[in-house]
Parts: structure tokens; sequence; C-alpha cells
């Protein structure tokens, strides 16, 4: 019954992570696959089961996600999707996304790249943008002390206020999707 299915599940979500280290072309589909675990473990299917125990694996999982998804603008969509679940779903599990919301973050600060071979496309960065706007909305620590950690990374003495004209210069962007609008309004 939906036990056995519970750890079948459970058990594919352990090998995530090695999937991933095979290679980005994995990044989207793993992504869409622990976004579809969020789902069904937020309706009580996989009875609460997922988030717990893993939280230490699904936090390097997500930082090696967005690391990977640079070159793939459907990868980057995709993580962010995963985020936003977690976020939505299970705020109170915000804390795992510190690591990956900092890089999210840092990325943010630093800006589009394109054209220049390397770096994330306004797309993604807008994107990006609403996974933070949420994370702002539903984990307020949870943002800060990513964005601490993105403006250490960076050298950055004052985070919040080059964050926000970074995230400005991206706005238009979120604000073209229904799931960014209210976290883009909010920030």
């Amino acid at each position: 019954g939906d036990a056995g299915l519970a750890e079948a599940l459970l058990c594919l979500a352990a090998r995530m992570p090695a999937l991933l280290d095979v290679g980005s072309d994995f990044c989207r589909p793993l992504m869409q696959l622990l976004d579809w675990y969020l789902l069904h473990d937020a309706a009580g299917l996989l009875c609460g089961r997922l988030l717990a125990p893993r939280a230490g694996m699904l936090s390097a999982l997500l930082e090696e996600a967005v690391r990977s998804s640079c070159a793939d603008r459907r990868g980057t969509i995709a993580v962010a999707g995963a985020m936003h679940s977690l976020l939505v779903l299970a705020p109170a599990h915000a804390p795992l996304l510190e690591r990956p919301l900092a890089l999210v973050a840092q990325a943010v600060l630093q800006g589009p790249c394109e054209g220049q071979g390397e770096g994330y496309s306004e797309l993604s960065l807008a994107t990006f943008g609403g996974v933070a706007g949420r994370a702002l909305l539903v984990a307020p620590s949870t943002f800060e002390a990513a964005l601490s950690s993105a403006a250490s990374a960076l050298g950055l003495a004052q985070p919040l206020p080059a964050f926000c004209f970074a995230w400005l210069a991206v706005c238009d962007g979120m604000l073209l999707s229904s799931q960014r609008r209210l976290p883009a309004l909010a920030l």
C-alpha cells in the first residue's frame, strides 16, 4: 500500500545527490522530482518523513543544483520551483535552504552575465529573485542569514541596499510570473 510506496520513494530520494553528480543534465528532472516529493509529503502521502531526516542531504542537493544549473535556464527554473515549493509547503523547514539561498542571493547580487560565457541569465535571476522574495515573506531570518553569507562571499559591507538595487534590476521579469508577483511586491 501507501507505506510500501513511501519507502520506495524515500529510497529513490536518497539517490538523488549521486544522480546530480553524474551531470547537470539531470538537474531539471531531479528538481521536478524533488518538487513532486515535497507536494506528496505535504499531502501526507509520505507521512511527513521526507524533510526532517534528510535536511542535510536536501540542503546539499539544492546547493549543488543551484551551482550546476547556471548553464541551463530550465534547470534554474526547476531548482527555484523546488525551493519555492519548500518555502510554501513547509516554511518550518526553510533553514535547510540557507546555503542554497546564499548562492541565489549571490547570483542576484552579481547580476546578469549574458554574453560573457558564465553566469545566470536575466530570466534566471528574476526566478531567483522570486525565491528570495518568498524566503523574505515566510522565513526572514533564513533570508537574512543567506544574504549575510552571500555578502561575505562577495566582500560587501552593506548587502541589503546592494541586494535591493540588484533585485530592482530584475524586477520586471519577476512581475511577469503570477508565482513570483507577491514575493516581488513584498520586497
